[in-house]
């Protein structure tokens, strides 16, 4: 029996070209699983900055709420101080009223002789 020369190159080729297409295949596995490897590694590292802004978040809502009570606090001492006002505005009426009775009683004395 004898073989065609050009149909033994063929398949020696086809043979070779498969080999290639196994090599290749395998290589992209690799690839694809070192990728799956860095993906997990990035996930790992994202689920941790994911827990680190929600304690941010927590602290922020806590500044909120201090920052909240600090107004409240601002906004009582603001009402005090508009009473003060008030009462010095009030004080101010009366020394006026005062400073008129005095002015009337002097202007009543007799004039020195």
């Amino acid at each position: 029996m004898s073989t065609d020369p050009g149909m033994s190159r063929r398949v020696s080729r086809l043979e070779n070209d498969t080999e290639s297409i196994y090599d290749l295949l395998t290589g992209v596995r690799t690839t694809l699983d070192d990728h799956t490897r860095r993906f997990d590694g990035l996930e790992g590292r994202f689920d941790g900055l994911e827990g680190r802004f929600d304690g941010l978040e927590g602290r922020f809502d806590g500044l909120e709420g201090h920052i909240d009570g600090l107004e409240g606090r601002f906004d009582g001492l603001e009402g005090r101080f508009d009473g003060l006002e008030g009462h010095i505005d009030g004080l101010e009426g009366r020394f006026d009223g005062v400073e008129e009775t005095l002015r009337e009683i002097v202007r009543r004395l007799p004039e020195p002789s």
